[in-house]
């Protein structure tokens, strides 16, 4: 038994060599702080949770970009219509402010024609 403690002890045992992956595993872990909790073995064996946790984090974080944007495009096209609608409001005012008897008097006062003074009168065809 003594022997075999001693060639153990005495024998030249090589650490193993880490690979990259590993050592950048473990590295994140580090500086994460999860290095006491968390061990290269676990997150070997958790892998493909670990990437299905990174993919879906992804994908809401296009998801809320997208919504932002979409949000940001309604709002421009509501202020736009709001525009619109005013400009819609003012040109029927003025077409309206147009129409009245008295505006159409002035328009055409300059060319000598002269509104009614008498209501017409309707002319009847005999058979």
């Amino acid at each position: 038994m003594e022997d075999e403690k001693d060639i153990a002890t005495n024998s030249n045992i090589l650490p193993v060599e880490k690979s990259k992956v590993q050592r950048i595993v473990e590295g994140i872990l580090k500086l994460l702080g999860l290095d006491e909790f968390v061990s290269y073995i676990q997150v070997l064996k958790n892998a493909f949770v670990i990437i299905v946790i990174v993919m879906v984090a992804i994908v809401e974080i296009f998801n809320t970009h997208l919504a932002e944007r979409m949000t940001r495009n309604i709002n421009k096209k509501k202020q736009h219509i709001k525009e619109l609608r005013w400009e819609y409001m003012s040109a029927n005012a003025e077409k309206n402010e147009k129409t009245k008897q008295s505006e159409i008097q002035k328009i055409i006062a300059p060319e000598s024609v002269k509104a009614l003074q008498e209501p017409p009168k309707k002319v009847e065809l005999e058979n």
